[in-house]
C-alpha cells in the first residue's frame, strides 16, 4: 500500500470516529429530571408487622428507558429533546415506590433485593403508561400493582392506580412538575392500599 492510500485510510478513520463522537455528544442530555415522593398520607391506616420487598417494575422498552416519553396520538411514542430522567424509568419508579412505602409509616421494613430483609410479601408493578399525552394536555400514569405472599407465591390482590395532571410539551421543567403531580397521587393510593392488603 503507497503512504498516500495509507494517510487517506488513516484521515477518513478519524473523520468516521468524528462523526460518531459528534453524534454521540448531541444526544447527552442538557438536563436530568428526578421524581419524588409523597411525605403526607391519611393519618388513619393499618400498621403491617410484615416486612415487604419492592420488585424492580416492569415496562415494554418504550418506557425501559431514561428517556420521557410524550405521546401525540393514541398509537405514536416519543420523547422530549435533550432531557431524560436520573435513572431508566422502572429503577425511578421502584426507588420512589420504596420511599412512599417507607413514609407512610405503615411498615415494619421496606427494601429491594439486595437488602437482606426478611420477606413476607413482595410488591410488583407493570408500567402501563408514563407519559405527556399532548392530545389531551395531560399527564398520564397506569400502574398495574400486585402484592404476593412471598412464603406462599400466592396473588394477594392486584389493581390499577391511574393519576393525571395537566400539563403541555412547551416546557419540559413544567411538565416535569405534572410528572411529579400525578406520580404523587399513584403512590399515596397505592401505600394505602398496600397496607390494606396485609
Amino acid at each position: 500500500m503507497s503512504l498516500s492510500a495509507s494517510v487517506l485510510r488513516g484521515l477518513a478513520a478519524l473523520s468516521c470516529a468524528a462523526l460518531v463522537a459528534g453524534c454521540a455528544s448531541s444526544s447527552v442530555p442538557q438536563a436530568l429530571y428526578d421524581l419524588t415522593a409523597p411525605s403526607s398520607f391519611p393519618s388513619a391506616g393499618k400498621q403491617v408487622r410484615g416486612q415487604v420487598l419492592v420488585a424492580e417494575p416492569r415496562a415494554l422498552s418504550s418506557l425501559n428507558t431514561n428517556l420521557i416519553a410524550v405521546k401525540p396520538t393514541p398509537t405514536t411514542l416519543s420523547y422530549f429533546d435533550r432531557v431524560a430522567w436520573t435513572d431508566r424509568l422502572p429503577r425511578l419508579l421502584q426507588a420512589r415506590m420504596v420511599e412512599a412505602l417507607q413514609n407512610s409509616g405503615r411498615f415494619r421494613a421496606v427494601g429491594v433485593p439486595g437488602d437482606g430483609i426478611l420477606v413476607n410479601y413482595q410488591v410488583q408493578t407493570d408500567i402501563r403508561d408514563f407519559e405527556l399525552d399532548t392530545r389531551a394536555g395531560t399527564v398520564y400514569i397506569a400502574l398495574m400493582v400486585r402484592v404476593l405472599d412471598d412464603t406462599t407465591g400466592r396473588v394477594v390482590a392486584q389493581q390499577l392506580f391511574e393519576g393525571r395532571a395537566p400539563a403541555t410539551a412547551s416546557a419540559p421543567g413544567k411538565a416535569i412538575e405534572a410528572f411529579d403531580a400525578a406520580l404523587d397521587q399513584v403512590l399515596v393510593e397505592v401505600a394505602v392500599w398496600v397496607a390494606a392488603r396485609m
